[in-house]
């Protein structure tokens, strides 16, 4: 069972909530060589490994174009705004130790380019920027956390959309 079959022209699937009901079956399945902007949509799931099943694209076929889906939202339209991904995959490699005491470490920033400077901002859970730190060619930096309190936070690096939850408990 597919969802949605792409099998010509530009396509754009922005701001959707996609649940194929069929376990097995394929949610987008891009028929064409283009490549697909598919990103901002809630999948029912955060894993990318379970949204990567359920595309058809050039990882399953390399005559097909690419499905890129992310940032993706983590919760459905229609209730507050979501986007942001929990999935560290294009931002930030490690943030460790997770949950955090005094300190937490950023390790592989964007491939560690050594020439790039990098914005690391913690934000709280409604949003604002609590703490920016400005890193220049770092494969791994330590961010202090003093005078940030016990909770939930979210760190960004750059103006990615991606943003990775931190617990800090002292």
């Amino acid at each position: 069972m597919i969802t949605i079959r792409i099998s010509g022209g530009s396509v754009r699937l922005n701001y959707n909530n996609l649940n194929n009901l069929n376990p097995i079956g394929y949610t987008i399945f891009n028929n064409t060589a283009d490549t697909i902007n598919a990103r901002d949509n809630y999948w029912f799931t955060v894993d990318t490994n379970v949204i990567a099943q359920k595309i058809y694209d050039f990882e399953d076929d390399s005559t097909k174009g690419r499905v890129n889906y992310r940032p993706f939202l983590n919760g459905p339209l229609g209730t507050e705004d979501k986007r942001f991904s929990f999935d560290a995959k294009y931002s930030l490699s490690k943030i460790y130790p997770n949950p955090a005491k005094r300190y937490f470490t950023v390790r592989d920033l964007f491939g560690a380019c050594r020439l790039w400077t990098y914005r690391i901002r913690i934000y709280d859970v409604t949003g604002k920027v609590i703490r920016e730190e400005k890193i220049t060619g770092s494969k791994t930096e330590k961010i202090l956390l003093d005078g940030i309190k016990n909770g939930i936070y979210f760190v960004q690096v750059n103006d990615e959309m991606t943003k990775v939850k931190l617990i800090v408990i002292k």
